[in-house]
């Protein structure tokens, strides 16, 4: 008799119509994954987060469930609804964005590309840059013989089904042994990348001869094929902090037979190469005054300084801002929230991204709605709800919630809970805290800074009003705080036309003193202070304050 056990199981994804072959007992999170379907899996399949939810089965009879606690006992069809439904229309590719943000950078270097650009026959060379980013993956296309960008592709990271944050995968590698499959899916995204600008341009991938690569230090370990736990338990390597280059052939990207894969330095564990980019693209490290760059994501990493010093620090600040942890949050997708108002009767007014009906909400949205309800006075410092009262708020299965868009059709309402609140504000206290920490540990006064840069997907959509009214940056004149868009792939970029950038890079790094936050003596109690909107010392917000004492302002558009 057979053994039932043994045979395997086919399950089919609705509407993709992928299929796939599993052992029984796997889950169905396990087999997306083999399938190469994507589902939103927070936590990594810890069943914590409840973002993979799937209907097993069709019609009526259909059942909800998470499948990453789901496991496969026969034959499936499961439907993945649109909510994780990846858009890369929103994804900050770095070209033509912010026009002249890092004009001045690019030509601080000469010409040198770091791998001589060596023609091949009848053809000419090529570079690639490449953003390698935790959630999205950016490439751009260098034409050496021209020194120009011809053009940018980008995808969301394929080992998101591992985890949203690195930390989440490098906690997948240790447990299943995993190192070369997050390997194989970074190189499979940037062989994409670069199949897919080579197509565009009519350029041979043979012809490239350099991929410099700029990114958290995790992520860079996971392209070189590196163990990377030492990251998750906070041990000190300063020798992995300087990536050896090695031929692109040997990870299996495919570019010229003798091709190079290059990066950036990283300064430590949770400040990387992605932040060393950054300040090379906008030049902080020459400024005679002193300036912040903040790059907010899963972390909050922070350098302060200019031409006689830098500081840097990393804050844990959630991925609550990239719509994670938060019950109706998603990525910067079509029907995205990325806008909030409230009228003068307290009705709240929305804009998506694209114009469709709204899904959920992203983090400019989310940082929109917190400081509208705040100013309508619908919730208090603290963050709770000020009128229990109201009829779009009533207990949930978190605690108290507000209808934020009510039922409609096939569509579910979307609502921001208590605990959403309470997440934000401790997303918001950790970015403010780091940057309280490095100006107390400096000496320096908010007010002396001359210009905070803000880069990054999330901060490239920030209402820098909203931003100071939550309490998230200091509060500075609106003019001093710009948007420079991803200077991870400029940097990167500037790189791959200079060796004498690459340098720079590493001389930067070099110059950075980094404090740890966690051992900052501090850090904690700033930490408590900035769990408030904006803050416990609302002296440190003048300006908010006055909006506060001072008459209603207009109501602004959404």
């Amino acid at each position: 008799m057979t053994d039932a056990s043994t045979i395997p199981c086919h399950v089919r994804f609705e509407p993709s119509g992928l299929k796939v072959e599993v052992p029984r007992g796997a889950t169905l999170l396990e087999a997306a994954r083999l399938a190469g379907v994507y589902l939103s899996s927070i936590c990594g399949g810890d069943g914590t987060c409840g973002k993979c939810k799937v209907q097993i089965g069709e019609g009526a009879a259909s059942e909800t469930v998470l499948a990453c606690q789901t496991r496969v006992d026969g034959d499936l069809t499961v439907t993945v609804s649109e909510d994780h439904r990846l858009d890369t229309g929103r994804i900050l590719v770095g070209v033509d964005t912010h026009p002249g943000a890092h004009a001045a950078a690019a030509g601080a270097f000469p010409f040198d590309p770091p791998v001589p650009p060596v023609a091949v026959p009848g053809q000419n060379p090529f570079g690639i840059a490449v953003d390698v980013g935790t959630t999205t993956v950016v490439a751009h296309l260098l034409d050496y013989a021209r020194r120009e960008t011809l053009g940018a592709e980008a995808v969301y990271n394929t080992q998101m089904k591992y985890g949203d944050d690195y930390i989440r995968r490098i906690m997948y590698a240790e447990q299943h042994d995993g190192w070369k499959d997050l390997q194989a899916d970074i190189v499979h995204d940037i062989n994409n990348l670069v199949f897919g600008l080579c197509v565009r341009y009519a350029v041979p991938a043979e012809a490239v001869t350099a991929i410099v690569c700029a990114g958290n230090t995790a992520m860079l370990h996971f392209l070189w094929g590196l163990e990377a736990g030492w990251i998750r338990r906070g041990l000190a390597r300063p020798d992995a902090l300087v990536l050896p280059p090695r031929r692109a052939s040997e990870v299996g990207l495919r570019i010229h037979d003798d091709g190079q894969l290059l990066a950036l330095p990283a300064v430590g564990a949770y400040v990387g190469a992605d932040i060393v980019a950054g300040v090379l693209a906008t030049r902080l490290y020459e400024a005679e005054g002193l300036s912040l760059l903040i790059d907010i994501g899963t972390n909050g990493e922070i350098v302060l300084g200019g031409r006689e010093w830098m500081a840097c620090a990393s804050s844990s600040a959630g991925p609550a801002f990239e719509g994670s942890g938060i019950r109706h949050g998603m990525r910067a997708a079509a029907g995205a929230i990325e806008r909030c108002a409230v009228a003068a009767n307290g009705t709240l007014r929305f804009q998506t991204v694209g114009g469709e009906p709204a899904r959920g909400l992203c983090g400019s949205g989310l940082l929109d709605l917190l400081a509208s309800l705040l100013e309508a006075g619908l919730i208090d410092r603290t963050g709770r709800f000020a009128h229990p009262e109201d009829p779009r708020i009533a207990d949930g299965a978190d605690g108290p919630e507000m209808t934020l868009v009510p039922a409609a059709d096939d569509r579910p309402g979307i609502v921001i809970t208590q605990a959403d609140i309470a997440n934000l504000i401790r997303s918001k206290a950790g970015v403010y805290a780091a940057i309280a920490a490095l100006l107390e540990s400096t000496g320096t006064r908010a007010e002396s800074l001359e210009t905070i840069y803000v880069a990054g997907g999330f901060g490239n959509y920030l209402d820098p009003r909203k931003a100071i009214e939550v309490g998230l940056l200091p509060d500075v004149p609106i003019e001093k705080i710009r948007f420079v868009g991803n200077t991870s792939i400029a940097g990167a970029k500037m790189a791959a036309m200079s060796r004498a950038a690459l340098a720079k890079a590493g001389e930067i790094a070099g110059r950075m003193t980094y404090i740890d936050l966690m051992n900052h003596p501090g850090y904690m109690e700033a930490f408590i202070q900035a769990n408030f909107l904006p803050h416990t010392d609302l002296a440190r917000f003048p300006s908010v304050r006055r909006r506060a004492a001072g008459a209603p302002e207009k109501e602004s558009s959404p």
